[in-house]
């Protein structure tokens, strides 16, 4: 810390130029320093005209600047944001996409009791944008490192009412010509049945991916209009267009 940043955070800096810079008074605590004292010298600091703080109104200094920038009220930055498609099918560790995925449907009854699902084969479609630093789509509805894009985006609901949530949401997320499994879950050891739905073979970024009513599941998209569409599968290949 510098000699005249350590001066203003300990409340003993007289108003001067230097560097660039201009010492300004805008009050001071009574004891303690910018970041010390009682409540009632926070309160002070707030109210008396006595403490003194540095603000730099030049975009030069003489400091090294390691990893940081002089900016504005605002500032730009490129990301890189992009697609990746893959084909998914029960073989190898994707094997366990067969059976792993589970349900709690007896919490009333055996809390620790599981029904296994299974989430389905084809082109899996996951967007990427790197501007986001974490997938918690809890705190940034739609928007997350990479995210997973559902084929059937529109949420469907259980017997009490509720949608299902996000895990299972994603059961039948991959693009592809074939129809997704039907399958019966439990709510409190109450039967919800889920209906397959018809194979969707097209992705195109300009549709819906993203539903209000429940925004931790969708993924908002640029629209740049990419499509990318499922036109054979066999086994383990499959065979796409993207345009």
């Amino acid at each position: 810390m510098g000699k005249a940043v350590s001066d203003v955070v300990s409340g003993r800096a007289k108003p001067e130029n230097r560097n660039g810079s201009t010492v300004v008074k805008v009050g001071q605590a009574a004891g303690g320093g910018a970041f010390g004292g009682k409540a009632r010298n926070r309160r002070a600091a707030r109210d008396s005209r006595d403490q003194y703080v540095e603000l730099a109104r030049e975009k030069t200094t003489s400091w090294t600047l390691h990893g940081f920038t002089t900016v504005g009220t605002s500032s730009t930055n490129d990301y890189d944001n992009f697609y990746i498609a893959g084909h998914r099918t029960y073989v190898s560790y994707d094997r366990y996409l067969k059976t792993g995925p589970y349900n709690f449907g007896f919490l009333n009854t055996k809390p620790d009791w599981v029904e296994h699902y299974s989430y389905q084969q084809g082109l899996l479609i996951s967007y990427w944008d790197r501007s986001q630093v974490d997938n918690d789509t809890n705190w940034h509805p739609g928007q997350g490192r990479n995210l997973y894009i559902d084929a059937h985006p529109r949420p469907f609901y259980r017997l009490d009412g509720l949608p299902f949530s996000s895990r299972i949401q994603v059961y039948d997320a991959p693009f592809g010509l074939r129809k997704a499994d039907s399958m019966t879950l439990h709510i409190n050891g109450q039967p919800s049945y889920v209906r397959g739905q018809s194979g969707q073979p097209l992705f195109d970024d300009t549709q819906k991916y993203l539903y209000e009513e429940l925004p931790n599941h969708g993924v908002k998209l640029p629209a740049v209009g990419v499509k990318i569409r499922v036109l054979e599968e066999n086994g383990t290949s499959a065979k796409i267009r993207i345009s």
